[in-house]
């Protein structure tokens, strides 16, 4: 909570008229707090896709959700002050930094300033990459291809 209470603290700094919807994980205990009026704090998974794709910016730390995300084509940045703890205790498949090519920072502060300096003029084309990463088939042909398999599964072929 104190990496949550740091970004709540730093977006006061915010210029612009951000609203921040802070999801937590359903595990973590949420005790009461008084929030700013621009500062939204839930744990409820649903309420994450149903916002997903009113979101001007996705800030998150090891969420896969920053996959998801990457289909609406907007900025990700990721917010990762304990990249090295957990590095050491759950690590990652693949380099994450790399993967994602997203900017990253270890300070919310930081966050801040570059949401008020540099998110307006982002070149986007990382998020571009990993959409196409993480869904590569984007011709609408989806459906065909699903239907294709499930034959091939009842035909017997493996």
């Amino acid at each position: 909570m104190g990496y949550v209470n740091n970004m709540i603290a730093a977006c006061q700094q915010l210029t612009g008229p951000w609203e921040l919807y802070i999801s937590l994980h359903p595990y973590l205990k949420l005790s009461a707090m008084t929030l700013p009026s621009n500062v939204h704090i839930f744990q409820d998974a649903e309420r994450v896709k149903t916002l997903m794709p009113t979101i001007d910016l996705f800030i998150t730390d090891y969420s896969s959700l920053s996959l998801t995300f990457s289909y609406f084509e907007r900025p990700i940045i990721l917010y990762t002050p304990d990249y090295d703890n957990y590095m050491q205790t759950s690590g990652f498949y693949v380099d994450y930094y790399q993967y994602l090519q997203a900017p990253h920072f270890s300070k919310a502060a930081r966050v801040v300033d570059f949401i008020n300096q540099e998110v307006d003029h982002m070149d986007l084309s990382y998020v571009h990459e990993l959409k196409q990463k993480t869904f590569p088939h984007q011709d609408g042909h989806n459906t065909e291809r699903v239907v294709q398999f499930v034959e091939k599964l009842a035909g017997g072929e493996h």
